[in-house]
């Protein structure tokens, strides 16, 4: 998912961390560019996106057609222990066995794609915060400091409003 977009984002955080740096900073802000490449950062930060968010509706869609299948199969095994019941090769506990499987199996998998999907989650958010600041308080920042209106903390590190 990553993967598609993964060179839009390294020209936006190569073009975002030049204004993190105490030397192109300087000449940034003598060229009056920063705005410029704030935005150009910013088209590539939307771009890289909106195929992010093409991947995670296709992954949607998968795991839809995931559960669908899922509870399919949950309700064919119900149905048949059901009917092996009613017929006597089955008792009541083997259908109650089986509702109790299909049930825990299905809060397991639940569980694991809910843990994969925060930990990638994580992982993307910890990637484009730049010292705990996310992209558009950092967005600000630049173009206040390339407006005159803000300065450098810690140069080298982060860009600060003042």
């Amino acid at each position: 998912m990553l993967d598609e977009a993964a060179h839009l984002l390294r020209r936006e955080r190569h073009l975002h961390d030049l204004c993190l740096q105490p030397g192109p900073v300087k000449e940034i802000r003598i060229a009056g560019s920063g705005g410029f490449l704030d935005s150009r950062a910013a088209a590539l930060w939307t771009k890289a996106t909106g195929r992010e968010l093409g991947a995670r509706a296709r992954s949607g869609a998968w795991q839809f057609l995931g559960w669908v299948i899922f509870t399919a199969g949950y309700v064919t095994a119900i149905a048949i222990a059901s009917q092996l019941a009613i017929g006597g090769k089955a008792s009541i506990g083997d259908v109650v066995l089986v509702i109790t499987l299909g049930s825990r199996l299905q809060g397991q998998m639940s569980t694991t794609t809910g843990t994969i999907n925060h930990v990638v989650d994580g992982r993307r958010l910890l990637e484009h915060c730049a010292c705990r600041k996310c992209h558009p308080a950092r967005s600000l920042a630049l173009q206040a400091f390339f407006s005159g209106q803000g300065n450098l903390r810690s140069p080298g590190k982060t860009i600060c409003a003042a």
